[in-house]
């Protein structure tokens, strides 16, 4: 895949990067579906929000630049957010922060106590990353128009749980590449497993950590 058609696909369809089966939209979804409580924060879903694959039993607002979001702003400021939810998604948005501790203090104080935040991004340290950078190659989505930092598995770990957080569960997507639509069932399937096997080697990386209940708190 050439630069301009990574950069043309990550942005015009979060579902197609790595077939749907694999992709860390689907995997996102999964996370958040975890949850038994259902009031949600879509952090930068102006463009995609993920209203539409939860469905109706979930109450979920937005938070963007964009007019018609439940809450307009950026995320580089202090969030506009006047509720605490049960979850808060942020996919493929913290690369977008200028400063990672406060975008992370900002999901902190906009999750209710035991709340879980969800987290997709691009992997710094991918596979296709560590021998684009053997061969004289700028990483994948390094250079991308905004993406601040991008982050590798144990750094973003560390920066979660130094918030206050508590990183319950790890996994990656995209392992394996293919054209989107040419994945056939048994390439889906090692490239959905071996993305949750070894999240630290794989392109997009999805976190899902939980505030620590009040009373838990030392």
């Amino acid at each position: 895949m050439t630069d301009r058609l990574q950069k043309e696909t990550y942005y015009d369809n979060p579902k197609a990067e790595f077939g749907i089966e694999d992709c860390r939209w689907h995997k996102a979804i999964e996370e958040i579906r975890r949850s038994k409580r259902k009031k949600l924060l879509d952090v930068g879903g102006g463009y995609k929000s993920v209203k539409d694959d939860l469905g109706v039993d979930w109450e979920v607002e937005v938070f963007d630049l964009t007019r018609d979001a439940d809450y307009t702003g950026d995320i580089n400021e202090d969030w506009p957010v006047s509720e605490k939810y049960d979850v808060v998604f942020c996919g493929e948005v913290i690369e977008h922060a200028k400063d990672t501790n406060h975008f992370l203090s900002q999901c902190m104080n906009a999750l209710k106590d035991g709340g879980v935040l969800v987290i997709t991004t691009p992997n710094l340290a991918s596979w296709k990353n560590r021998l684009r950078l053997l061969f004289g190659r700028q990483p994948c989505y390094a250079d991308i128009m905004l993406h601040y930092h991008v982050y590798t598995l144990s750094y973003l770990t560390k920066l979660v749980c130094d918030a206050g957080f508590r990183v319950i569960r790890l996994r990656g997507s995209g392992m394996i590449f293919t054209a989107p639509g040419s994945w056939n069932p048994f390439l889906r399937r090692i490239g959905r497993v071996s993305g949750d096997l070894c999240p630290a080697l794989s392109h997009h990386i999805i976190l899902t950590a939980q505030k620590y209940l009040e009373k838990n708190k030392k």
